[in-house]
């Protein structure tokens, strides 16, 4: 890839993660049947791996690394998973819908048991999306450590957030940190690439840095 491409990648990159930004708190405040619901819970996978290889460029712009490398492929592992979470939870609780539909009380009965089975399926996967977007964050801080346009202080709260993150969804396996009543991770993921984000399009846009 020549200089003009990946300039042009990393800021379509930027764009898809301003979109990403926006897609992440209404999806979370979203729920039930319908087309715009579902828009948003199949779009975020693929925006965030778009995003986060603007990240990728960026930081092997100014000095790659065997930690940008492997935050990378978590990081489209990670994309991927979520993607497929977000589906097939969309899948199981489709079933409530027919469950309210039945008086039938040996069809309600079977719906129940494939519901508490696909339930348990798509927290797993949850988790999936969990740890390893956690170990990609992990590895990105590391990445940022020695560049140019992003502060140290990221490195710090990269490791304390994707180790932290990490840890409390091991601690509560197979039930989610909130469903626990214990910290969400998840938020804490979107506010740290949300600062990455905006570090990086004060970078390229303010400071011109791809021109450098």
């Amino acid at each position: 890839m020549n200089s003009r491409d990946r300039f042009f990648a990393i800021k379509f990159g930027l764009i898809a993660g301003v979109v990403t930004s926006i897609i992440y708190p209404l999806m979370i405040t979203t729920h039930g049947p319908g087309l715009w619901p579902l828009l948003l819970e199949i779009s975020f996978g693929p925006m965030f791996i778009i995003s986060s290889y603007s990240l990728y460029l960026f930081i092997k712009h100014y000095g790659n690394s065997f930690y940008n490398e492997i935050g990378w492929l978590f990081t489209i592992l990670a994309g991927a998973a979520i993607l497929m979470t977000n589906t097939v939870q969309k899948s199981v609780f489709s079933m409530m819908a027919d469950m309210q539909s039945t008086d039938d009380h040996l069809v309600r009965e079977m719906i129940r048991r494939s519901f508490k089975s696909g339930n348990l399926t798509q927290l797993g996967m949850d988790f999936y999306w969990d740890v390893l977007v956690s170990i990609g964050i992990s590895f990105f801080a590391l990445a940022i450590l020695h560049q140019k346009y992003l502060p140290k202080l990221l490195t710090i709260a990269g490791l304390i957030i994707g180790i932290g993150g990490l840890f409390i969804n091991m601690l509560t396996f197979p039930v989610p940190p909130a469903n626990n009543e214990l910290i969400d991770p998840g938020p804490f993921f979107a506010v740290f690439y949300g600062i990455v984000l905006l570090f990086m399009l004060h970078a390229v846009f303010i400071k011109k840095a791809l021109s450098a």
